[in-house]
């Protein structure tokens, strides 16, 4: 049993409307910001190899600003994608309570996945910062004349160094979020499968699971759209765009950058078909059909508008279609999160039910006390054996009352019918109070141990 499954408990009916909710505002910081530094992960160090091969610094700088634009900070990192991820399988342990799954584990191990590659990726783009020292240099060796690959011995060697570090960090930062990304979407899909918990009991058979690899698929794509937009966005846009780009530069980016998000689009427009025919029977409802067929109209739109940029070569359309694609992702969120809650539908009830059982027996078990004066039962009846934090005829009550674990019916009961219990101590006697008189003191004993006594 993981960590996970260890501290969850089991949603009560009316917790499980908050816990809904703050899984799709989990989802909906996540699921954005790792399709964006999955694809600016990818296509930096892909180009980063490009510019080395070609020796061409346009690529270097690509890879450097996508990196300083559309990854991460230590801080952002963590706050947007790994404390997310964490609280979604957080939810995951809650919902799956008591359920023969391999979700939460998965879950829990993809977040570890993910850690583990937004260090490698923050390690990709810092000697990135080195290794823009040692271009400038060059540059300036070059305006006055001198080789530029005329360096000192010493420097080309840190060079060598640091281009093999560079290359390392980045693959492994990508290798690492690839495989955290589909064991989160492989586990993510499990879960709204039941029929399939008991088949899939590692995640070697994710590999060979229809809709988890048509998932994935979705994900690359709403990645790369993302990734795309996203460079248009905040090289062009944002805080008035990126600054000393060169006019070849700014045409390279956006072409890249447009034709990435167009071409995306048109993939994803066919895998929300696909994805929709792979869904479950009892996952469907009105309500997936229709946030399914919001999303695809926003989609839509979306792909209008990056045809107009390509068409136009303007780049006026991109706020719109920045903000219409978290549309797409907040209403493809909300629809897989209302397909998990059918597929989960009688397993929620079930555990729900239990969860509101042992609520009312709680509630249950605490009679109204309230014209009982308990501290006076102590003073008169209790006190001449019984201190908190001493031992006179009887045990300290701090050695005693935390073994009933809050449980006031339970201590209520022996107050009320006293047994021997520990044979260094003489049997209690019955002290005829009354049910009702039991239980406040019962609740009195507890409450004044909650309040240090």
């Amino acid at each position: 049993m993981g960590i996970y499954e260890q501290l969850a408990i089991p949603p009560s009916s009316h917790h499980l409307e908050l816990l809904n909710f703050f899984h799709i505002v989990s989802l909906l910081v996540f699921i954005p910001f790792i399709g964006m530094v999955f694809g600016a992960s990818l296509f930096s160090y892909v180009f980063t190899l490009i510019g080395r091969r070609k020796r061409d610094n346009k690529y270097i700088r690509f890879s450097k600003d996508l990196l300083d634009k559309l990854t991460i900070s230590r801080s952002v990192g963590l706050g947007v994608g790994i404390l997310p991820a964490f609280s979604v399988t957080f939810v995951y342990a809650q919902l799956l309570y008591g359920a023969d799954v391999i979700t939460t584990g998965v879950l829990f191990f993809a977040c570890i996945l993910y850690s583990l590659g937004f260090a490698m990726l923050y390690r990709f783009k810092t000697t990135f910062q080195v290794e823009t020292i040692i271009l400038s240099m060059k540059d300036y060796m070059s305006n006055k004349g001198t080789d530029s690959e005329n360096l000192p011995e010493d420097v080309k060697k840190y060079e060598d160094k640091l281009d093999e570090s560079n290359s390392k960090s980045g693959r492994w930062g990508f290798v690492l979020m690839f495989f955290a990304t589909f064991l989160f979407i492989g586990a993510t899909t499990l879960a709204a499968n039941p029929q399939d918990w008991p088949h899939v009991g590692n995640i070697f058979a994710f590999f060979i699971n229809g809709e988890i690899l048509i998932n994935f698929l979705y994900f690359l794509a709403l990645s790369m759209t993302i990734t795309g937009i996203s460079i248009l966005f905040f090289f062009f846009i944002w805080q008035g765009g990126l600054k000393n780009m060169t006019e070849d530069y700014k045409k390279f980016v956006q072409q890249f950058g447009v034709t990435l998000a167009f071409l995306s689009v048109m993939v994803l427009l066919v895998l929300m078909f696909v994805k929709l025919i792979y869904l479950p029977q009892n996952a469907l409802s009105f309500q997936v059909f229709f946030y399914s067929g919001l999303s695809l109209l926003f989609l839509v739109i979306v792909g209008n508008l990056l045809f107009a940029i390509i068409r136009n070569a303007e780049i006026k359309y991109v706020s719109a279609a920045f903000i219409l694609m978290f549309l797409v992702i907040t209403f493809s969120i909300i629809n897989d999160e209302l397909v998990l809650a059918n597929a989960i539908k009688e397993h929620v009830v079930e555990i729900t039910a239990k969860a509101d059982e042992e609520d009312q027996k709680k509630l249950a078990a605490v009679v109204t006390t309230s014209d009982v004066n308990a501290e006076e039962i102590y003073n008169t009846k209790c006190i001449a054996c019984h201190k908190f934090d001493q031992k006179l005829v009887g045990p300290p009550y701090n050695e005693t009352v935390p073994k009933y674990n809050g449980n006031v019916q339970k201590l209520a009961d022996f107050i009320y019918s006293p047994t021997k219990v520990d044979a260094g101590y003489p049997p209690m006697p019955n002290q005829g109070l009354t049910k009702k008189e039991a239980t406040a003191m019962a609740q009195y004993l507890i409450q004044q141990l909650e309040a240090g006594k």
